[in-house]
């Protein structure tokens, strides 16, 4: 078959459902679907909750609670977490409850809550506020400039054809995507590309996004067509059915040529106003199609003779950072200027932030983050030196890594110094700047916020005031910074009553695999990088770990007890057998010593909800060993593992009732 006209091409719109244009089928209004989802949104909250518990536990062993330390809301036998949360604003509580709707204010060390009546919550007392803030969905046209990972239909790898570049802002950090619809509206047709294009005629899109951020770059193979000042639509699903949808015009021309050759001939027309060689050449329907005389006046206008093929960033976007912090600090902004102690960064919001280069780690330069030049700066941030590291691109764009000293930065170039030069780099050729290793930094003790952008930025400090629409922090450096709610995804409280694990650096690692292969553990994500996720719930947070693993913690202060819910990841081999212990100070406080991914009955064994006294305990060690089946489907879970802290004599828990 000729490359360039893919199988199952039409002259008819490719749509994700039966519809009146495909004949013999039933067409559901797209309009229906959304009443019935707002329907169910406000069916009540109760009876659904009951709904998901049935569905979650149905069928399946009942989770054992193995020791009770006397700590209230310690997790009941048989009534795991609901696996969907509601969405929109709330507040959790160290307990488990949840309270929507959004604080109404902050007074004297308390969240004041929009109940009858109102209620004063502590804020030792809370775990996160979601603020359910949103990021806007944008789409940075990139062109062919080098890149190759798809090919015609749904065929990946590379055929020497450069793959058409987008890189994308704004995504759900949190929440992974299902399925990415592109959509390109030209003269007389759509064409289409997917993310899954399994049962549909469309092309393959390639996914690369940046852990923990919004940031993402997509990659399709180009049609027949020059799609130059085409219009295209974007559209993201989510795993929680969430749509994000954006729209944009193609900046550059494109071509079907393999890089350096001519054009692939497709095979001829097989219907009127459709494309050859396209992923799904379509009618559009009548309110897309183009004005009379649109197609010919595209065709002679002389823009189409302006960008030749590879996009590049706008100065704005070349001069967009990341900087990495200290502990969780992750912030993007435009750099303005960097001395030898500060750095002037004005952040996504519009506030200016000063921040002192002892709480930075590293500058990256977004617009330059291709896969491979992520990978070295992640790398390079993994392993500083004793210089600083700077990553660089040369004339052929190819990334190197050089060290020196980095004085300064101002007008879009950075002032750095190595083997006795100096010079001046423009940004539009910088991918980071990793900064000397410098002696440890001790980890907070006291209570303070993480405040989580929609974006996925993190800006740690003490939370010090809230309106209508702004939220006021004091940073971990002493500026006061003013943000917008609306851009808000969450708060979290850290070093408070509740510590979780996965927010601590163990003091000692032990791990080591049967067959000598180590699987290193990771924290609030699996061991593949998606999600935690135990006998079909999503956890937001835990550890997830493989036999053998030993992480052992040393406790910071009085803690009354550890919870945990305890199992193999949904991604675990039936054959998972293992050995575990908790202890304390090296005394044993829990054991199961044949801990089975299926029970004797073949079912899938339940998680294991874990609670045991810390009273007097300096240093906790999770240990998980290998069982009688060498380390085949070891993969565990250590799902919400959590700690609480011991409560002073005359502390307050829980919510107070209406303010005086």
């Amino acid at each position: 078959m000729n490359p360039g006209q893919p199988p199952g091409r039409s002259n008819v719109m490719s749509y994700p459902m039966p519809c009146p244009r495909r004949p013999g089928y039933l067409w559901t209004p797209p309009y229906l679907y959304l009443a019935v989802a707002l329907a169910l949104t406000c069916a009540d909250q109760a009876a659904a909750q009951v709904v998901v518990r049935q569905v979650i536990i149905g069928g399946q062993a009942q989770p054992v609670a193995v020791t009770q330390a006397g700590v209230p809301g310690q997790p009941q036998p048989g009534q795991p977490p609901a696996d969907t949360a509601p969405a929109g604003p709330a507040v959790h509580t160290i307990e488990g409850e949840r309270i929507p709707g959004r604080p109404i204010a902050l007074q004297d060390g308390h969240l004041l809550l929009p109940t009858e009546p109102i209620r004063r919550i502590p804020l030792h007392d809370v775990d996160r506020v979601e603020f359910a803030g949103l990021a806007e969905l944008k789409a940075h046209w990139l062109g062919q400039d080098g890149p190759d990972f798809v090919q015609p239909g749904a065929a990946v790898g590379p055929n020497g054809v450069p793959d058409i570049h987008i890189r994308l802002s704004g995504l759900a950090f949190d929440t992974p995507v299902k399925q990415i619809v592109l959509a390109c509206h030209n003269s007389t047709l759509r064409s289409v590309w997917r993310l899954d294009p399994a049962r549909t005629p469309n092309w393959k899109l390639h996914l690369e996004q940046l852990p923990g951020t919004d940031v993402a770059d997509i990659y399709v193979e180009p049609d027949a067509q020059d799609a130059f000042g085409h219009d295209f639509t974007l559209t993201v699903l989510y795993q929680d059915n969430r749509l994000s949808r954006t729209r944009f015009k193609a900046a550059t021309h494109t071509s079907n040529a393999p890089a350096g050759g001519t054009p692939q001939q497709p095979a001829a027309t097989p219907a009127a106003q459709t494309a050859p060689g396209s992923p799904s050449g379509a009618v559009q329907p009548p309110s897309e199609q183009p004005a009379a005389g649109q197609a010919a006046a595209e065709q002679s206008s002389p823009e189409r003779s302006a960008p030749p093929t590879g996009g590049q960033p706008s100065p704005e976007q070349a001069g967009e950072v990341m900087v990495h912090g200290q502990g969780p600090l992750k912030l993007r902004g435009r750099l303005v200027q960097m001395t030898d102690t500060s750095l002037t960064l004005t952040a996504s919001w519009g506030g200016e932030l000063t921040i002192p280069l002892r709480e930075a780690r590293a500058l990256q330069w977004l617009a330059s983050s291709t896969p491979d030049a992520l990978q070295k700066f992640q790398t390079a941030l993994a392993n500083p030196a004793v210089e600083d590291t700077l990553l660089v691109r040369g004339r052929d764009q190819a990334v190197s890594l050089v060290q020196g000293t980095a004085s300064g930065f101002s007008d879009g170039r950075l002032q750095f110094g190595f083997e006795g030069t100096s010079g001046n780099i423009a940004q539009s050729r910088l991918v980071g700047l990793v900064f000397a290793a410098g002696p440890p930094q001790p980890a907070a003790r006291e209570p303070f916020q993480l405040v989580v952008l929609a974006t996925g930025d993190q800006l740690p400090g003490v939370w010090t005031g809230l309106s209508e629409d702004t939220l006021e922090l004091t940073t971990a450096w002493g500026q006061r910074a003013v943000l917008p709610t609306s851009i808000i995804a969450q708060v979290q409280f850290r070093n408070g009553r509740l510590v979780y694990l996965s927010d601590l650096e163990p003091a000692e690692v032990e791990e080591f695999g049967y067959f000598g292969r180590t699987f290193a553990y990771r924290c609030d994500q699996a061991l593949d990088g998606g999600p935690l996720r135990l006998a079909g719930k999503a956890y937001r947070k835990g550890l997830a770990v493989h036999a053998r693993s030993v992480l052992s913690y040393d406790l910071d202060g009085p803690y009354a007890a550890f919870r945990t819910w305890l199992g193999f990841s949904d991604s675990a081999a039936e054959q998972g057998r293992v050995a575990v212990r908790i202890l304390g100070d090296g005394r044993e406080l829990f054991q199961q010593p044949d801990f089975r991914a299926v029970d004797d009955q073949g079912k899938r064994s339940a998680p294991l909800a874990i609670e045991v006294p810390l009273h007097g305990v300096k240093r906790l060690t999770l240990e998980v060993d290998f069982g009688e089946h060498e380390d085949v489907g070891d993969r565990l879970i250590w799902a919400d593992a959590r700690l609480y802290r011991a409560v002073d004599a005359g502390q307050t828990t829980g919510s107070e009732g209406p303010p005086p």
